[in-house]
């Protein structure tokens, strides 16, 4: 199984998806991102985001009352820029939302990361962190007009060990580098991370 090819818009051209119509903010109010994922939205009943804050930190449930899209999947992950109702910071209630932009999202491929060209093409990492289930990233790629070969593979030969190498994987496939684009991606790695056996990862950037 390979990695998903993905078009150039795998470029962090951020989309917005549309911005609250609540009131603005007040003066004082801080506005939060985070990478977060969208479980449901509704006219009804706004839209419901959750996440871990990094690691295995208490999952967060943040709630949008008056804010509703039929643009998300439920499931996917987006970057959220926010303002908490109460003004405290990473606790689970209602916000105003700024704005929701789209991202990369993707899940972990298993297979002898021989057959793999994984470091074909450099990256430029800004970071990484663990988020429950998800790595997430912000890293700079080069950008191409052609499809590329982008994602986390994991080789099957260390699956199953206490720690599985994973590698961040980037091919241009031939095509020549060019200038930067920002990207944020967030890759779901339960396949490796719920493994009995895992007690942490070795990433290969």
């Amino acid at each position: 199984m390979r990695p998903a090819r993905l078009l150039a818009i795998i470029t962090a051209t951020a989309i917005l998806w549309g911005c609250s119509t609540q009131d603005g903010p007040d003066s004082k109010d801080i506005m939060l991102s985070d990478i977060v994922t969208m479980v449901s939205s509704t006219r009804a009943d706004g839209t419901v985001f959750t996440f871990n804050r990094y690691d295995d930190q208490p999952l967060i449930t943040l709630t949008a009352p008056a804010y509703s899209t039929d643009r998300i999947e439920a499931g996917q992950r987006v970057l959220l820029y926010y303002y908490p109702a109460d003004g405290e910071a990473y606790t689970s209630g209602d916000i105003r939302v700024r704005s929701v932009q789209s991202i990369n999202n993707g899940e972990v491929t298993i297979g002898p990361i021989a057959d793999y060209s994984w470091d074909a093409t450099p990256v430029w990492l800004n970071s990484v962190w663990r988020s429950g289930k998800y790595l997430n990233l912000r890293l700079r790629l080069s950008h191409s007009p052609s499809p590329r070969l982008f994602g986390i593979v994991a080789d099957e030969a260390t699956a199953d060990d206490a720690m599985p190498h994973l590698y961040l994987m980037h091919d241009l496939d031939g095509e020549p580098e060019s200038y930067l684009r920002d990207v944020i991606a967030s890759i779901d790695i339960s396949a490796i991370w719920d493994r009995p056996t895992c007690r942490g990862i070795v990433l290969h950037v």
